[in-house]
């Protein structure tokens, strides 16, 4: 059982409602994990705000367990809703379940970036079991606007597609800003402007200051709209135009706490959630903060990452679960990534594997076939760009030279 809690009342963004403290306990208690887990807690009858901060936290691989058991459910127990996917292994995908409306009305009651005059270029990638163009798609439609449901596109295509866009009358693009950064570079080497582009709406990752300063040189004119979440736990909090790129402001359905370790903590009230989440671990660290753009109650400011992940052409990538993969081949001692250049032009996945002492012909593409079949998304992400992912065969890997420790990740600047 996780005995992690938050450290107070007071390290909440907003109080919790009695009825919903006692609806979320009940709710997980009908699975048989978190009925295990929530043994020793009060009755749902009695259960309240007052006992919240003794409920122990849920983690990733807990909420896996528990959704495997919402869907043996009876179907009376289930809402219609989505499968979507966060990463994991072909054997053990991070799974969510979604709601088929996606909350986008409850989301628009508060963050409407979008007017029925505007068209919007959608291009997150649909992908396998990815949420975010479905998401952008309804909410572009919710709101009124036209959506081009585009996707990604190669560096040698841009040119064209933005005339393409151009010519539809775009008005707002939704994509991470590593695409962003793709599309506004190009921009920036060939000198082409886009005067009508006058929204930016993202998700997925932090902003970096080269992203800054492309979006200051080539669309100085655009309102900067931004989303914070996760495929469990979907939008977290919001920002709008007036407020720094790393601070939201939570959702009223969102209850969001830091541990004592400042791990942000997020529990969704809404009615419709399907997945039981309850103080769930995002795996991100967090403060809570004002807004200089002064709306009301505390905001969310997101520090950067609490575990071991990382973002590799903007998906979110377990260094553990790489390497099991690597070491299920029986010649595999022992592996580690390499993530080189990350966020850049010339940004790559390296795994080092070191082998047995007799191993197989052609371990290094053995090992290569294995990681991009066996991960559940890495083989997706990079079919256009099959040399970014590359395996490298050492007779030692890399280790710390203070403490002589191997980590599973190490981070290279380009060559």
């Amino acid at each position: 059982m996780t005995t992690d809690t938050a450290a107070s009342p007071s390290a909440a963004t907003a109080g919790l409602r009695r009825e919903d403290a006692a609806r979320l306990l009940r709710q997980a208690r009908r699975l048989p994990s978190l009925r295990a887990k929530y043994a020793d807690q009060p009755d749902a009858a009695d259960f309240g705000p007052d006992q919240w901060d003794g409920l122990p936290a849920l983690d990733k691989a807990e909420l896996n367990t528990a959704l495997d058991e919402l869907r043996s459910l009876p179907g009376k127990s289930r809402t219609g809703a989505y499968f979507y996917a966060s990463g994991g292994t072909m054997a053990a995908p991070r799974l969510s379940l979604i709601p088929g409306d996606m909350f986008v009305a409850d989301i628009l009651a508060v963050w409407a970036p979008l007017d029925p005059d505007d068209v919007l270029v959608n291009l997150f990638t649909p992908g396998r079991l990815w949420s975010a163009h479905y998401f952008y798609n309804a909410l572009a439609t919710a709101s009124g606007a036209a959506v081009i449901p585009f996707g990604a596109m190669g560096d040698d295509e841009i040119d064209q597609w933005l005339d393409f866009f151009e010519a539809q009358g775009a008005t707002a693009l939704a994509a991470t800003p590593t695409t962003i950064k793709q599309i506004l570079g190009h921009c920036s080497v060939t000198g082409r402007t886009l005067p009508g582009v006058r929204k930016i709406l993202w998700v997925g990752e932090a902003f970096d200051a080269r992203t800054e300063e492309l979006i200051e040189d080539r669309l100085p004119q655009a309102e900067i709209w931004g989303l914070y979440g996760s495929t469990e736990t979907w939008v977290i909090g919001w920002n709008g135009p007036n407020c720094p790129r790393d601070t939201f402001h939570p959702l009223p359905y969102q209850h969001v706490e830091l541990a004592q370790d400042d791990a942000i903590l997020v529990s969704n009230t809404h009615e419709d959630c399907v997945n039981p989440l309850l103080r769930y671990r995002v795996g991100d660290l967090g403060e809570l903060t004002g807004c200089r753009c002064g709306g009301q109650g505390p905001a969310l400011r997101v520090l950067g990452r609490a575990d071991s992940y990382f973002k590799f052409l903007n998906q979110l990538i377990s260094p553990e679960e790489l390497i099991a993969i690597a070491k299920e081949l029986d010649d595999v001692a022992d592996a580690q990534i390499v993530l080189v250049a990350p966020g850049g032009d010339q940004e790559r996945l390296q795994v080092r594997v070191r082998p047995t002492a007799a191993p197989r012909p052609n371990l290094r593409e053995r090992a290569r076939q294995q990681v991009l079949s066996r991960h559940f998304e890495l083989g997706y992400v990079v079919a256009d760009a099959p040399h970014t992912v590359e395996v490298v065969v050492v007779p030692q890997l890399s280790s710390v030279a203070r403490t002589a420790k191997t980590p599973l990740l190490i981070v290279e600047p380009a060559p």
